[in-house]
């Protein structure tokens, strides 16, 4: 009997320390559970974290990116879109007997705009890209006067002679134009005895990074030449030693292609010979004086019989005639009994030639 009630208390004691050690493992088991809850829980935080700090800043990247190349892209579009060109043209008297032609030719660069300030009235040729603003020589004489801050005193009759002295004002017209230029990024000064070819062949948008573009290499084209759009650009003529005296005064003192050569800064200049005025000082591509006699005009491409090359532009003075003509080859001298333009240009053509005897149709 005392052995069986042993057994029953054994037992009892062996089941509260059953259920203890339950209690214990259950306990501790819970405890786990609970740290490792935590800890499951607080990884995840972390996992999340990185995961969204990864995925922000792989989004960040990547936006970049795209901001980076939306960029370029922009670039792109904006360089290759054309610069807005403005040939700034102050003229008074007559209009030459080839106007029409010249106009024909501005036509064919429908891109570039040409600004006439006149007194010659209307011409026959009438195109878009050419505009006229009513101007006598005098009213010029006031405006540069009050721009330029100088008296300017231009006087008439304009003849080859003192045509040359408005050829002084080529560079600053920037600054006495100003009221013109409004949205151009470049603006140009030049002459009418020209025929242009396909300009913008020639000034491509990466010439036009550069701030001066001349069509000679040893000095400023007066005949043509294009200036950024820019105060610093405008002004750059009052860099030019004495250039109140030299406007000022009666004599050409060279302006326009010299003295402005000597001021700009050739890093920034394009400066290139076009050979696109035969039987100056300047000798042929070929180192020799053997000119072209004849030039062609088809459909605004402009070549001559010397070569199959394009030009910008083919300035005829010497065959017009000059202060510089040394030979008795020019329209001055022809029979005033003969015509210098030899057609009717409102007839369709195909394109027309110059020579020594004036224009003629092909």
């Amino acid at each position: 009997m005392f052995k069986k009630l042993k057994q029953k208390i054994e037992v009892k004691r062996n089941s509260k320390n059953l259920f203890w050690k339950i209690l214990v493992l259950e306990k501790d088991f819970i405890w786990k559970s609970l740290i490792f809850g935590k800890n499951f829980i607080i990884n995840i935080k972390k996992l999340f974290i990185i995961n969204i700090k990864k995925l922000f800043i792989i989004n960040i990247k990547k936006l970049f990116w795209k901001l980076f190349i939306f960029g370029r892209y922009l670039i792109w579009v904006v360089s290759r879109k054309d610069k807005k060109i403005i040939m700034l043209m102050p003229y008074f008297g007559k209009w030459p007997v080839w106007m029409d032609l010249y106009i024909e030719s501005c036509k064919l660069n429908p891109t570039i705009n040409w600004l006439f300030f006149t007194d010659c009235g209307l011409p026959k040729n009438r195109v878009k890209n050419v505009k006229y603003v009513h101007m006598n020589l005098d009213e010029f004489n006031t405006l540069a006067s009050s721009k330029l801050n100088i008296p300017v005193n231009i006087k008439k009759p304009i003849t080859i002679k003192n045509s040359y002295k408005l050829c002084h004002f080529k560079p600053a017209y920037g600054l006495i134009f100003e009221d013109y230029l409004n949205g151009y990024d470049f603006w140009g000064h030049g002459d009418i005895d020209v025929i242009y070819g396909n300009i913008r062949k020639f000034v491509t948008n990466k010439i036009l990074k550069f701030d001066v573009i001349s069509f000679h290499s040893h000095m400023i084209s007066g005949h043509f030449t294009l200036y950024r759009n820019r105060p610093r650009m405008n002004k750059k003529f009052t860099k030019i030693k004495n250039w109140q005296n030299k406007m000022m005064g009666t004599s050409y003192k060279n302006l326009d292609e010299v003295e402005m050569y000597k001021v700009v800064n050739k890093n920034t200049g394009y400066f290139k010979e076009s050979y696109s005025t035969p039987y100056s000082v300047c000798p042929w591509k070929d180192g020799t004086f053997n000119f072209p006699t004849e030039w062609y005009w088809n459909k605004g491409k402009l070549t001559n019989n010397k070569d199959d090359s394009e030009y910008p532009y083919f300035h005829f003075m010497i065959w017009k005639g000059c202060r510089w003509s040394k030979n008795k080859n020019t329209w001055n001298q022809l029979d005033k009994s003969k015509k210098i333009v030899h057609f009717d240009f409102k007839k369709p053509i195909s394109g027309f030639k110059i020579t020594k005897e004036g224009f003629f149709k092909i």
